[in-house]
Formats: structure tokens, C-alpha cells, sequence
């Protein structure tokens, strides 16, 4: 057969099958038939770009991401990730990805990019087909013996995804229409489509699923909430004995992670998670939350797609975990209410306040020196220190409350005690420059133990310090311990008093230095 110069140009034009002939071709040759036939089909540029090794490039991509994007949002971290390796050409722009991160304990979206997006759901979908067999228990009368089989295919559909298993357990539910009927009646599922048994061989590419119905179906266990509380625990637990996931080996290792539990889903053209990520963090808290990862190309790529997919996988994953190790999901977490607050001081310091404000930078010009020697000594921002002195005394060295507090750190007798202030015979609470060094010393003693046993998040420690000058270690690690929180940001238990403390201090930075 001979081949002409139209008739080849008919192939490589003919949409999707052209894409993946021209896919499969080393990149000179793409060049050279682009020569040929006298056309730029954009491709060989792309394959240059991946001529280095893909996993070689998606550590690239990760390490790039800590580095560039070390302190965002997880989203912007994962958005970040994807386009590096998009620009790189190991991502091709027909391919779709989905993320959706949701925090179980705090019921809060972490981050969720294309959740609602109707994909591929390969195996992703037997937990909703497992769903639908627990309702049948619930419903109809089904003799032990079959539920003992049923239970058996169970496990083998979940924790090895093996497909016969499955194709039985939609018959025992009354085949794909029964399955998709209580998916229905429970209008919780509006993306999720029940079409087709498991073909031979597991080419399944008529189910349909998101993320979103994912991270539903995965919460709703966890609550307890889907079918019956006895049947989602032994729902979670068949979902715990999983051994297909991709992020097991490479999270389990990360300190805090102490299980993971979900399903994984792969066919040519998919490759997704889904998974409850069991973590607790530096307090001790449990702070478990779904992950769902989802990669999809409509040309169904073969060879190695899966696995370089998985690898992407992986590294969201710990992207995830960082995110939670660090700190930053309750900073941004915390970020509105933050900001709210903090905005409501700055009007007041520039609107009735004012000359309070303007009178303490006065009497501060005298001290300037000695803050700066306390902040130096002690390692704590002098920002910090000036604008807490500020709030608490206004820089007058001798006032005295009626409740106690004296000074210009307007210390307690049990606090300036603490700090190693004499106040017998010549109180030294009255002594501005042992005072402020007193000051600066129980700020960083307040910082270490909140960096060092609830976060290793700098800020979210450092807003801790700043509330427990104010409130008292023990109060503050209370109140953190009882709502099973690690910033101050998110306590609703603590004073009123407490509650605009920390915010009337940072307004005082952001008034007197700019720096919020």
C-alpha cells in the first residue's frame, strides 16, 4: 500500500485518532512528518518538553511547588503543581483533573478544584454500589447465608477491586437500574450514574461520578449517616482494608497520618482516589479529612499514562499532608474571621481612639531603646512587643488597675513573679526597663510552648503567645484543648475580653508599622 502525501495528511488530521498516532511517535518523526505534509500540529514542541524522565519531572514539579508556594493555600499549591507539569507538556490541555480536600473534623473545604465535574468513574464507583447492597440488608429480609456471601463479594469488589465480585453484588442489588434507583432516592448523588456492569477485562467507561459525590458519599459514612449508623461503620471498615491505593506507602510514612481508608479507580483514560486520610496533628488532635484526586483523558491513553498518574496522585497527597503539618490549613482556615476582627480595631485606633494612639507613640519615644534591646535578647519582632505594650499601658510606666496589674507590662503579682520581678519593698513591675525585658521574656516562653506542643505554624504561635499574655497559658491551652483547636482564632469559649485582644494588638502593628 502507498501511502500519499493527502492520504497521510487525512489521518493526522482526523481528530482523536490522529492525536494518538501522532502521540506515539518519537518526536523528530512527529517533526518530520510535520514537514511533510506541510503543517505545525503543535506536538513535537510538547513531546520535546517531555523528553526528560516523567517522574524525574513531576519531582521537579513537587519540589518547585514547596518552593514557590511553600506558605499558600493547598489550592494554589495543587493549581500550582498541575500547571508546572501542564507547561512541561506531561499534562496535555485535552486531559481534566478534579481535587476536592475537605476537613471532617472542622467541616470545612480545604480546597476543591473541578469537583463538581462529571468524570469517568472506573472503580471509583463499588463504594456506591456497596452502599446500595447495605440498603438491601435494610430494606428486605436476605437470608444470613447470602449476606455472608454478599459480604464476602464485598470485600473482594472494595479491597482488591476485583471485578466478578462486583458484577454479583449489582445483581444481588437487581442489576445497574437498582442500583441507580437507590442512588436516587437518596438525593445525595446528582453526578453519579450507575449504567453498566464491569465489562470483560474492566474496560468500564459508561459510569460516571465527581469528586464532589465522592467526598458526600465518604463524609456521609463518616458521620454515620448512609444507610444506617452499624452499616456505614462496616462500610468504613471494608473501605480501611483497601489494598489498592496509591498514596498508602508514600503518606503512612509522613508523621501525623495514622490510616487511610477509600478506594481507588482506574481504566485507560482514569486514574482517581478517594480516600479518608486518618491525621492528628502536633496536639494530639484528630484532624482526619477526605482526599480525591481525579485525572481523566477522553483518548484513553494505554502504557504508562496509569502510572505516571498514580505518581501525580502521590504527590498531591503529601502536598495535602504538608499542608495539614505545617500549620496552614487552620491559618488560612482562620484567615476571614481574622481579618474581620482585625479590621474592626484599625477603624476603631483610627476613629475614636485616635488620640489614645497618638499619645502612647509619644511616651514611647522613651522606651524605643530599651524594646529593642528586650526584643533582641529574647528573640520575639519588636512590632509585636511595642504594639502589645501599647494596648496594655499605653507606655505609662506607673498606671495601676484596681483589678491588680501594674506597670507599663502591667504584670499581675503571680506573673511578674513568673518572670522573675521582685514585688516586695521596690516594686520592680514600675521599673519600665526590667519591665519591658520581663515582657519579652514571657512573650517568647508563651511562643516556645505553643510552637513546640500545638503547631509548627509560626504565626498561628505567635497569635497564641500574644492571647495568653493577656489570658494565661493554661487558660488558653484549655480553651484549645476543649474545642480540640490549635489557634486562637477559631476558640469560642475564651473571654470577651480575650476574644479582642489579639486583634487589638496586630491592629496596633498595622496602625503604628504597616504590617498586618
Amino acid at each position: 500500500m502507498v501511502i500519499t502525501r493527502r492520504s497521510l495528511l487525512k489521518i493526522l488530521t482526523a481528530g482523536v485518532a490522529g492525536a494518538v498516532v501522532l502521540d506515539a511517535l518519537p518526536s523528530p518523526l512527529v517533526k518530520g512528518l510535520e514537514h511533510l505534509v506541510g503543517l505545525d500540529f503543535g506536538l513535537a514542541e510538547a513531546k520535546g518538553k517531555q523528553e526528560k524522565n516523567p517522574y524525574l519531572l513531576i519531582e521537579d514539579a513537587y519540589k518547585d511547588t514547596l518552593g514557590q508556594k511553600a506558605t499558600a493555600n493547598l489550592e494554589d499549591q495543587i493549581q500550582h503543581f498541575v500547571g508546572y507539569l501542564r507547561s512541561h507538556g506531561l499534562i496535555p490541555s485535552r486531559e481534566q483533573t478534579s481535587f476536592y480536600v475537605y476537613d471532617l473534623e472542622k467541616r470545612y473545604i480545604v480546597a476543591d478544584i473541578n469537583i463538581d465535574q462529571q468524570r469517568m468513574s472506573a472503580s471509583l464507583i463499588k463504594p456506591f454500589v456497596m452502599a446500595a447492597a447495605y440498603d438491601k440488608f435494610q430494606r428486605t429480609k436476605v437470608k444470613q447465608k447470602t449476606v455472608i456471601k454478599v459480604k464476602a463479594d464485598l470485600r473482594a469488589m472494595i479491597q482488591h477491586s476485583n471485578n466478578v465480585a462486583t458484577n454479583r453484588v449489582i445483581d444481588f442489588v437487581g442489576g445497574t437500574r437498582a442500583v441507580q434507583a437507590y442512588l436516587n432516592r437518596t438525593r445525595l448523588f446528582s453526578e453519579t450514574k450507575v449504567v453498566e456492569k464491569i465489562p470483560s477485562g474492566g474496560r468500564t467507561y459508561s459510569n460516571k461520578t465527581s469528586a464532589h459525590d465522592l467526598n458526600i458519599l465518604l463524609n456521609q459514612l463518616y458521620q454515620h449517616k448512609l444507610v444506617s449508623p452499624d452499616a456505614s461503620r462496616e462500610m468504613l471498615a471494608t473501605l480501611d482494608g483497601y489494598h489498592t491505593s496509591r498514596i498508602d506507602d508514600s503518606v503512612i510514612a509522613m508523621e501525623g497520618v495514622k490510616d487511610v481508608a477509600g478506594k481507588t479507580g482506574f481504566v485507560a483514560g482514569l486514574n482517581g482516589e478517594t480516600t479518608i486520610i486518618e491525621y492528628q496533628n502536633k496536639a494530639g488532635q484528630k484532624r482526619p479529612f477526605i482526599f480525591t484526586a481525579l485525572f481523566e483523558d477522553g483518548t484513553h491513553p494505554h502504557g504508562n499514562w496509569g502510572k505516571i498518574r498514580s505518581e501525580m496522585i502521590r504527590k498531591v497527597a503529601q502536598l495535602t499532608v504538608l499542608h495539614y503539618q505545617s500549620g496552614m490549613v487552620d491559618q488560612y482556615r482562620a484567615k476571614k474571621k481574622k481579618h474581620t476582627r482585625i479590621e474592626d480595631w484599625i477603624n476603631e485606633f483610627a476613629g475614636p481612639r485616635h488620640a489614645y494612639v497618638e499619645n502612647s507613640k509619644q511616651r514611647a519615644h522613651a522606651y524605643i531603646n530599651c524594646m529593642q534591646q528586650a526584643a533582641l535578647t529574647h528573640n520575639v519582632p519588636y512590632e509585636v512587643l511595642y504594639s502589645l505594650l501599647l494596648v496594655e499601658s499605653g507606655f505609662q510606666a506607673r498606671v495601676q488597675l484596681p483589678t491588680g496589674p501594674k506597670g507599663i507590662a502591667q504584670f499581675t503579682a503571680v506573673t511578674a513573679q513568673e518572670v522573675g520581678l521582685s514585688i516586695v519593698g521596690n516594686d520592680e513591675r514600675l521599673d519600665p526597663q526590667k519591665a519591658i525585658d520581663a515582657a519579652a521574656l514571657l512573650l517568647r516562653n508563651h511562643w516556645n510552648y505553643f510552637q513546640g506542643k500545638f503547631t509548627d505554624n509560626h504565626f498561628i504561635a505567635r497569635d497564641n503567645a500574644i492571647a495568653a499574655y493577656q489570658a494565661g497559658r493554661t487558660a488558653i491551652k484549655g480553651w484549645l484543648d476543649s474545642e480540640k483547636e490549635v489557634s486562637y482564632w477559631h476558640l469560642d469559649k475564651n473571654s470577651a475580653e480575650n476574644k479582642d485582644y489579639v486583634p487589638k494588638v496586630l491592629a496596633a502593628r498595622k496602625v503604628v508599622f504597616g504590617i498586618l
